[in-house]
């Protein structure tokens, strides 16, 4: 893939974690959004999530499940703080927490 598909789908991913997070209620601190796109953006990490796209050992829907799963444990650690926004600590922890459990985050 070249590297604006690359863009369009980590970008796509990205947008689905604010949506997500919205349709739940909660917003999202720019902290928070900048460090998850960093963490999926990093060369190793984009390179990683690419090359499994590309010979079809995942598809953009497993991505967007990976997103979904972190959206909504980072939602959870902020609800049970009693807060509606998720913070970049909310996010380092749900990171840390699923870390291997979810493609393609595992590094």
């Amino acid at each position: 893939m070249y590297r604006s598909d690359r863009d369009r789908v980590l970008n796509g991913a990205l947008v689905h974690y604010r949506d997500f997070l919205r349709r739940r209620g909660f917003t999202v601190s720019i902290e928070a959004s900048s460090h998850l796109r960093g963490y999926i953006t990093e060369e190793r990490m984009s390179n990683k999530i690419m090359k499994a796209l590309r010979v079809r050992e995942k598809t953009s829907e497993d991505l967007i499940q990976a997103i979904s799963e972190i959206a909504t444990l980072s939602s959870e650690i902020a609800s049970l703080e009693g807060r509606r926004e998720v913070t970049k600590s909310d996010v380092e922890k749900a990171i840390k927490e699923k870390i291997c459990k979810v493609w393609p985050l595992c590094k």
